[in-house]
């Protein structure tokens, strides 16, 4: 591989276009309906031939400008006849962001990779030269990929997943349509614009002399790698920035890891690349810090020029990361006093890092002006200037600033009144940076490691004082520090001293090392930070002195100097990859002639999160660099390619690369799978013995238990946490929130949008995270979501579940003061660079079998999502999947780890013992239309089951009841009931009590035996330990009742269990009976004839033996339900009845009179009208029955007795008291009223016990 060779790749790999740049920011020349698409004709006389152009296969709604999803694209050009033609070598390709199994945020999903790779296999695109067949090809791949026909059924689909995902406010009648737009490829806008121009003008003038001097110099051999060097000695690390911090300072002393990186980076020479490996939270920014202070005191002590160095970021989260490490660096007040060496000299000045966005960027986010110390071109005798600040640059204030700084300096040096000039308060500052960064630390060294530190220095105190010249006030790590080297130097032998010693020998370290150690760390914290405070002011002094020569021209010596002035008075630029090379542009005379660059005008270029940069976008940066540091970690977030591997092969063709493909791709340098930090390690001057580049150790962020499993899952057990093991803690709220913890909501996920949602978890996690806000404050005391809880998800549609879901269930007051809406919900890339106390992770994928989820496909999403959260890690998902509640140790060789990551996430839980954040109590119903009421009364912590009814049956043989063995009923669990009891005992497992909560009545009680009996076969440790709660009614105030917290348990009632059993075993005697009589049938008896009723019947039956046994195998086997059973009853009584009364007769009587028998009048003159009684004869018991004969004697005896009286004879056809208003009663009269089947009147009246009723609305209900 050879520098040129591979920038000609680069620069070609940036051609390739971004389709939703060209959709969101550019006008098509041309939009085709589904008919010009398949012929490829353009149409329209105006545009002629374009010899670049792409073709943009979109979904778009009309009237919605934002609104237009580009799904998949292709170069082609367009002939003199406007006809497409599909460019050589080239093939449609899809956007990767609406792959399901992507991580980039898109609306919706059009299907899996998967089902592109495979039909590229099977069906490889046409050759053919003409546009049509490529065509038909495209829409028969992109009816593979979203599991469609034809074109129509896929627009239609696509239509429908965008509508589902996307709110649009208003009513449309309009839908969505597939059609194809053709847009110019040749445009130069768009944010790579800077990096192509670099490109152009590498490949035009290159020159390998020049190039030589620079970093990208590195990619011409790498036969000079060097491994790390144990190198001891205070040489290489001179100085380090410390904060300020309420009244004091906040020293950070650097880790063994940490300052083997600074000092290999200290020591890179012109033209050398350093990697350095940061897994997450193990201080990449404070190393960075460390390494540029450090290189800004050296160039003091050396004399030379100020070095400019920049620190670029790949994302805009990593950006705000370094540039916000810089804002508090410099000194206010400092406990009452002013600590004069840590102010800025020049006070408008308020941070040691500038800022230098686009201008799209700041016009977007001006505030971005306030926040940080932003520059900008300028043009007025000084290349660049602060945004929204005082001016700086202007030589006009020049005596004035010489005059302040001079103040500032004789305050500070009481001893050097006499010094007026600025030259010889620059020369004063450089001789005590000299002797804090250099002379002084080397003499500690010395006499440290010869033992004769006591002989060196008066006392303690002295030594102390000397250390810490300005009494500032340490914070507890740095105190520590000092302590810990005074111990060393002046009781060697002590305790205390042997102990420091004894710490590092466990760490691998010999004594001498242990030593050297402490004395770093102490230095950390006391000579180095003062160091670099004394060389800011000397810089800043040489800032002052150099405003006497304007700069106008952007001349190479302008530019030059333009950057060293910036970095005198802020030691770190900060800007994107994509504006580093506006930094280094120069102006050229002729503004026909290409852009041109200052390469090499970068002493240092360090590129943060170099793991997610595009090769084709970082590498050529590294030509206006002498030096650069790729930091960032392969094991998390891959760069968003522009390239798949498809068109990056054929690319390498075209370029005549196809034999360099593997050696490209090897070395990290491909379009299609490279990274920045990828090529760097491929180069990097020094080596660790088990991997490219430095790796940093240490980790500070996470709590011991979270970030260990990011230590199994990707980095072999090397990090080395430094977190204390403190839970967050709410005191005044009563909670703590342990590290990690896991929920399993239970429910299946469903495919939506073309992905996946579980309703039920994002509204769990909106219920916990609105229930616990209160308590988070208190415990992390932030006010705010965003610096508070973070929900990540990967399937993009949950995303917006979970918003709604915290929506419905804030107040909105609590809403907007809280910041609802800026809180982190999102894919993975939203939290990647960022931290949160609590981090939720919502998997989603729970119900889909061995279906392998795409986050389970790599281990990059989970180590990103559980990385960020600081205190509390809280997983939604699937017991089953994970396996929260399996644990199992780990081998000692963590490479032989074959379990997927969500797998080994489970593990790792449950071998820390996390336990289920709720539900903590496992209640059981039979009716799953009790379970949505029940929850919602009990709330988070309880996880409501039905078993769906019985779970058992007692069939009608001798083996489920025999005589033989005492009538023991031998019950089976039901297919519904094995299933029932299989996901029971699953939710059991880390649950800390389980409540059986079925109706209070005996078939209640007996459900609740055979599920506590089945619950303590299948998980024997749950035996004696099951309560029972009986429900009366599903309300509110009842369910509060029997649950609430004052309750004492509840066990079974076992007389009531045996009462049930009883009913059971003669249900099924009777059973047995009907059920030959049944068999027998009445079809062919005719019921007038005697002999045919029931009871006849039974015994016939009885007397040719077959009730002596149950039916023969293929007999009808009827068996005899309550709800069946209580109607026949209910039958058999009405027919006995009829039986009883047929052909007996009763009297009925009406007796008349007048009042008082001669017309009377009343009191009012009116004569009262006489009155009638009608009624029956009764006698005890009920209406009087008589034969026929006694019927009409007994009414002529009453008509003798009195005038008065009217009797009449009827026959009784139908008699008996009215039945007991019960169940039977119920379903009797509902069929016999209202013709409603006994199975479907049973389910209304289910539905009222459980209060369904009044929601539902039926009719038949009502």
């Amino acid at each position: 591989m050879d520098a040129l060779t591979l920038t000609r790749y680069l620069a070609g790999a940036l051609d390739f276009f971004n389709m939703d740049d060209l959709v969101l920011n550019s006008d098509p020349l041309a939009t085709l309906d589904e008919t010009q698409c398949a012929s490829g004709r353009v149409g329209g006389s105006g545009g002629g031939k374009v010899d670049k152009a792409v073709f943009v296969l979109c979904l778009i709604r009309p009237g919605y400008k934002t609104r237009r999803f580009a799904l998949a694209a292709c170069a082609c050009s367009i002939d003199e006849e406007r006809h497409l033609v599909p460019t050589p070598g080239e093939t449609p390709f899809f956007n990767h962001r609406f792959f399901e199994d992507s991580l980039q945020d898109s609306a919706f999903s059009i299907g899996e990779s998967s089902r592109d790779g495979e039909f590229r296999g099977t069906y490889p695109p046409p050759l053919a030269a003409e546009w049509p067949p490529l065509w038909t090809w495209m829409v028969s791949l992109l009816c593979a990929v979203t599991e469609t026909r034809t074109f129509a059924e896929a627009e239609a689909e696509l239509g429908r997943r965008a509508e589902e995902a996307v709110a649009y406010g208003k009513s449309s009648e309009a839908s969505y349509s597939l059609c194809g737009l053709i847009y110019e490829a040749t445009s130069e806008k768009g944010a790579t614009i800077n990096t192509r121009a670099l490109g152009v003008s590498l490949l035009e003038g290159w020159d390998y002399a020049r190039i030589g001097e620079t970093v990208l110099a590195a990619f011409e051999s790498n036969g000079g790698l060097r491994s790390t060097r144990n190198q001891w000695g205070t040489d290489g690390i001179c100085g380090h920035m410390d904060e300020r911090s309420g009244p004091g300072r906040v020293q950070f002393p650097l880790d063994a890891s940490q300052r083997s990186a600074v000092r290999h980076l200290g020591a890179l020479a012109p033209g050398e690349a350093q990697a350095v490996n940061g897994p997450p939270g193990t201080g990449k920014t404070s190393m960075l810090k460390a390494a540029i202070a450090s290189r800004w005191v050296q160039a003091v002590i050396r004399g030379e020029d100020c070095p400019v160095t920049v620190a670029c970021g790949a994302t805009n989260q990593s950006v705000t990361n370094v540039i916000r490490a810089f804002g508090d660096v410099h000194a206010e007040e400092h406990g009452g006093c002013e600590f004069v060496l840590g102010k800025r000299w020049i006070p408008s000045l308020v941070s040691y890092g500038s800022f230098f966005p686009s201008k799209s960027y700041l016009d977007k986010k001006p505030e971005t002006a306030n926040l940080f110390q932003v520059i900008r071109e300028d043009r007025e005798g000084a290349l660049y200037e602060f945004v929204g600040r005082k001016p700086v640059f202007s030589a006009a204030d020049r005596d004035a600033r010489e005059s302040d700084y001079l103040d500032f300096f004789r305050e500070i040096f009481p001893q050097k009144n006499g010094v007026t000039t600025l030259a010889d308060a620059i020369a004063t500052l450089r001789e005590q940076v000299i002797d804090w960064g250099k002379m002084f630390p080397a003499l500690l060294a010395r006499h440290l490691h010869a033992g004769d530190g006591a002989s060196a220095f008066v006392d303690r105190e002295t030594l102390r004082a000397r250390l810490n010249p300005f009494g500032l006030v340490y914070n507890d790590a740095a105190a520590q520090a000092v302590d810990d080297l005074l111990e060393l130097l002046f009781a060697p032998h002590s305790a205390g001293a042997q102990a420091l010693v004894a710490r590092a020998i466990e760490d691998g370290q010999d004594g001498q090392a242990a030593r050297q150690m402490v004395l770093e760390k102490a230095l950390d914290c006391s000579l180095r930070p003062l160091a670099f405070h004394a060389a800011a002011r000397y810089w800043e002094g040489r800032f002052i002195a150099s405003l006497g020569t304007r700069l106008f021209s952007r001349s190479e010596r302008n530019v030059t100097e333009g950057l060293r002035r910036l970095c005198m008075i802020t030691p770190c630029l900060v800007t994107t990859l994509n504006m580093a090379p506006k930094l280094a542009r120069l102006e050229a005379l002729d503004p026909d002639m290409p852009r041109r660059y200052a390469f090499g005008v970068i002493d240092m270029l360090i590129i943060d999160e170099a793991g997610q940069a595009l090769p084709e976008i970082g590498i050529p940066v590294l030509a206006l660099a002498k030096r650069a540091a790729a930091v960032g970690d392969r094991l998390q977030l891959a760069p968003i390619w522009t390239l798949d591997t498809v068109r990056d092969v054929a690319f390498f063709g075209r370029c005549g690369l196809s034999d360099r493909i593997d050696r490209f791709m090897d070395a990290g340098v491909s379009a299609s799978c490279g990274s920045v930090l990828a090529a760097v390690r491929g180069v990097a001057r020094y080596n660790e013995v088990m991997d490219r580049g430095i790796t940093l150790r240490y980790h500070y962020r996470c709590h011991p238990d979270i970030i260990e499993y990011c230590n199994i899952l990707c980095y072999g057990g090397t990090l080395i946490a430094k977190t204390s093991r403190k839970l967050l803690t709410a005191t005044e709220a009563g909670k703590t929130f342990p590290a990690m913890s896991w929920v399993d909501c239970g429910t299946e996920a469903k495919k939506q949008s073309g992905s996946w949602v579980n309703e039920e978890e994002a509204r769990q996690i909106g219920s916990w995270i609105v229930t616990n806000w209160p308590a988070l404050k208190e415990a992390t005391g932030k006010t705010v979501l965003k610096e508070t809880i973070a929900v990540v998800t990967p399937f993009k549609p949950q995303v917006e579940r979970i918003y709604t879901a915290l929506k419905e269930r804030m107040d909105p007051e609590e809403a907007e003061a809280a910041g609802l809406d800026d809180m982190i919900i999102g894919t993975v890339h939203s939290l990647q660079g960022a931290e949160c106390p609590v981090v939720i992770f919502s998997s989603v994928f729970s119900g889909q079998g061995s279906r392998l989820p795409f986050f389970d496909k790599g281990t990059e999403l989970l180590n990103v999502a559980v990385s960020r959260a600081k205190s509390c890690f809280l997983c939604f998902g699937e017991a089953a999947r994970f396996g929260f509640t399996r644990p199992e140790p780990l081998p000692s060789d963590l490479r032989e780890l074959r379990d997927p990551p969500s797998r080994l996430l489970g593990r790792h839980m449950a071998n820390i013992g996390a336990k289920r954040l709720f539900p903590n109590v496992l209640v059981i119903v039979e009716a799953p239309g009790k379970v949505e009421s029940i929850s919602h009364y009990l709330g988070l912590d309880y996880q409501v089951l039905a078993t769906g009814g019985a779970v058992t049956e007692l069939g009608l043989d001798h083996v489920s009841l025999s005589y033989a063995d005492g009538l023991i009923p031998h019950h089976q669990l039901s297919a519904t009931g094995q299933d029932a009891i299989a996901r029971i005992c699953l939710m059991a497992k880390g649950m800390e009590r389980i409540v059986i909560a079925t109706d209070a009545d005996l078939m209640g009680e007996e459900i609740a035996w055979h599920v506590e009996t089945a619950i303590g076969q299948c998980s024997p440790e749950w035996a004696g330990r099951i309560e029972r709660v009986r429900l009366g009614a599903i309300t509110r105030e009842r369910i509060s009742e029997a649950f609430g917290a004052k309750k004492e348990p509840q066990r079974l009632d076992q007389s009531v269990v045996a009462a049930a059993l009883l009913r059971e075993v003669i249900d099924i005697l009777v059973a047995r009976r009907l059920g030959h009589v049944l068999a027998v049938g009445r079809e062919d008896l005719s019921e007038d004839e005697p002999g045919n009723t029931p009871e006849d019947l039974a015994a016939r039956a009885d007397a040719a033996g077959l009730l002596a046994q149950p039916p023969s195998r293929g007999a009808r086997n009827v068996g005899m339900g309550r709800v069946q059973a209580g109607v026949l009853a209910l039958m058999l009584r009405h027919l006995r009845g009829e039986l009883q009364t047929d052909g007996l007769w009763d009297v009925g009587v009406t007796v008349t009179a007048s009042a008082g028998g001669q017309g009377r009048q009343s009191t009012g003159g009116s004569r009262e009208r006489p009155w009638t009684i009608t009624g029956r004869l009764m006698r005890q018991g009920g209406i009087a029955l008589f034969e026929e004969p006694a019927a009409r004697d007994m009414a002529q005896r009453l008509q003798k007795t009195s005038g008065h009286l009217r009797e009449t004879v009827t026959q009784r056809v139908e008699m008996g008291p009215a039945p007991a208003a019960g169940t039977a009663f119920l379903l009797a009269e509902a069929w016999r009223r209202r013709g409603i089947a006994p199975r479907e009147a049973m389910a209304c009246l289910q539905r009222l016990y459980e209060g369904e009723a009044g929601v539902k609305r039926n009719t038949r209900d009502r």
